[in-house]
């Protein structure tokens, strides 16, 4: 049996991290549209969520709810204090809902709700504080931002674990002490799997390759 060339093998080490990096993120699911809106009171710690509903690949509904019969609260992590014209906010917010309650999440993929505390995170890119006069509200602030979104979630009845991801713009609008913040999912582009798989092939071929090259020189000496 011919001796394993060197270079061959961290071409190998290579195709299999390949592999394996695709098949720890093969149970991510991407929101592709929906929005979710909430209504906080800076500086403070429980406040309220007033509606859910997200869409994923395919119209597929990942999670629906009014938040009526759902504990939970929804907790603004960067935004200690009311910003003023021009200066910094971070719309992130955290929402955190427990088990229980009459509202069904993610109807399409298990029709059954939350089975533990689940944690939904938003994370927003500080942005820059507008204010302008409104003629029936008379001043009125706010800012919009770019946001990452993440969730795993653990459904009832199987148990079944949904991991969620997604991103958008939020939207931000001061009243008094208390901002409404409205998060509108947006599609973005994924790697195709057709890529991974191209560049697994690639890499096998070319480490074939050298192993022959190799072999061919050998057999000259």
């Amino acid at each position: 049996m011919g001796r394993v060339s060197p270079a061959f093998l961290p071409v190998v080490f290579l195709v299999a991290w390949v592999c394996g990096a695709t098949r720890a993120h093969a149970d991510q699911i991407r929101v592709t549209s929906g929005q979710f809106n909430a209504f906080a009171f800076v500086g403070q710690a429980v406040n309220s969520a007033s509606g859910i509903d997200l869409v994923g690949p395919d119209g597929t509904r990942l999670l629906l709810s009014s938040f009526e019969e759902v504990d939970h609260s929804i907790r603004l992590t960067n935004l200690p204090t009311i910003p003023g014209q021009g200066e910094l906010a971070d719309f992130s917010s955290v929402l955190t809902v427990l088990p229980g309650g009459d509202s069904i999440f993610a109807p399409d993929l298990s029709g059954r709700a939350l089975a533990t505390p689940s944690t939904l995170s938003f994370v927003a890119a500080p942005t820059q504080v507008v204010c302008h006069d409104n003629v029936f509200r008379g001043l009125v602030c706010g800012g919009v931002a770019p946001f990452t979104f993440n969730a795993s979630l653990m459904f009832g009845g199987g148990p079944t674990t949904v991991d969620l991801i997604g991103a958008g713009t939020v939207e931000a609008e001061f009243f008094g002490d208390a901002v409404r913040l409205n998060y509108v999912f947006e599609a973005s582009p994924t790697p195709e799997p057709a890529t991974v798989s191209l560049l697994t092939t690639g890499l096998i071929m070319g480490g074939a390759g050298i192993l022959r090259r190799r072999r061919a020189g050998g057999a000259r000496t």
